[in-house]
């Protein structure tokens, strides 16, 4: 019998910390020699990306067919109708979905599912009321049919057991795993002064306007430059039209969407890190930053303060542009030494490294299915 993960939730291009936490895995479970023992099911279009990531795992590679161009209704019939024969022809004893939208079937096997915050409840006024409905469906069945629930935080756990009282017994707190693979980069990230960064722009509730306001505020008194890392949409392409409007362009970069490799550089050689997010159900982007020994600005709020374990430096509330500016100065001028950078550092490795949570996962997986078996 084999571990089995539902993967048809990946998209045809990079989607962000929800995807990394699925590859992370994988490489942990490559790592550990546990991926004989897995077994994934996925569209075609998915086949090499995963393949690279786990080659020793065995796949079910499907074609990915369209209804009426929406890709979540594709994966919920998907996952409903498709995914029960596919689970007896591979001989599976649990199942994994590391995503949401796991489909409207109750298998006859243990099912996880890891649907990473619940946001989109908690926040529900940020949402449309289409965005409402369908989330609340889709947590709906996924925590009614699945046997597990994996929360990657105890705040997670918390406010699904607050929204969901009715399945706190399904709960398991799994901290996400971190890529810990990386060399210092002595290759370097050529920009012309030295710059602040942040990631994940996409998305209105990682706030980035507030750091843009804050950095408007102080840059005359500084020499840094502000990078915003990642790929614009119509809910965030504001933030560019702000930059264009108060003639901000000479100091506001944005870089668009970087690969690994030039991201990495980036991170290793900013002057400091801010993550202004007006929600986090975990909060990869800070951790990843501060284990490169880069200086790191976060705001207090959802489960940031568990999750960085109170070691990096914290303002409040996390809109107040004035706040982060004050922040911003004060860690600049005050640059914290490279003993207590490298404690913070290894803090994290020891807690969130990816091969310590995937065998955390493998674990947990493994032993519902004995448990199922016995």
């Amino acid at each position: 019998m084999k571990i089995g993960i539902a993967a048809f939730f990946l998209n045809r291009t990079h989607s962000g910390g929800k995807e990394q936490v699925f590859f992370n895995l994988l490489r942990g479970f490559q790592a550990l020699g546990k991926s004989r023992n897995i077994h994934i099911f996925a569209y075609e279009y998915s086949a090499g990306v995963i393949q690279s990531s786990i080659p020793d795992a065995t796949f079910t590679f499907i074609p990915y067919k369209d209804i009426w161009g929406k890709k979540t209704l594709s994966d919920c019939v998907c996952n409903t109708f498709r995914l029960s024969r596919l689970l007896k022809e591979q001989h599976i004893g649990v199942l994994f979905f590391p995503h949401y939208n796991t489909g409207l079937k109750q298998f006859k096997i243990p099912t996880v599912v890891l649907p990473h915050d619940i946001q989109n409840i908690i926040n529900a006024d940020q949402s449309s009321l289409r965005e409402r409905i369908i989330y609340g469906l889709q947590y709906y069945f996924d925590f009614k049919l699945r046997s597990k629930i994996i929360a990657i935080s105890d705040y997670d756990r918390r406010e699904i057991e607050y929204y969901y009282p009715q399945h706190k017994s399904k709960l398991t707190r799994i901290y996400n795993p971190i890529d810990t693979d990386f060399i210092p980069s002595t290759r370097k990230y050529h920009r012309k002064r030295p710059y602040i960064c942040a990631i994940n722009i996409a998305y209105v509730h990682k706030n980035t306007i507030t750091l843009i306001k804050a950095f408007e505020k102080i840059m005359g008194l500084i020499e840094h430059n502000l990078l915003l890392v990642g790929r614009l949409n119509r809910d965030t392409e504001f933030l560019r039209n702000y930059v264009e409007k108060n003639h901000l362009g000479e100091r506001v970069e944005f870089t668009g969407f970087l690969e690994d490799q030039e991201l990495h550089r980036l991170l290793c050689q900013a002057s400091l890190f801010v993550n202004p997010s007006l929600f986090e159900g975990f909060g990869m982007p800070a951790i990843e930053a501060a284990i490169r020994c880069i200086p790191v600005i976060s705001s207090i709020t959802g489960a940031s303060p568990e999750v960085t374990r109170n070691l990096l430096n914290y303002y409040e509330p996390a809109d107040d542009a004035d706040r982060l500016a004050e922040k911003i100065l004060e860690v600049l001028h005050t640059e914290p030494s490279p003993a207590k950078l490298e404690a913070i550092k290894c803090e994290y490795l020891a807690n969130y490294a990816y091969t310590k949570i995937s065998a955390d996962y493998y674990e947990f997986l493994g032993e519902l299915m004995n448990e199922d078996r016995g």
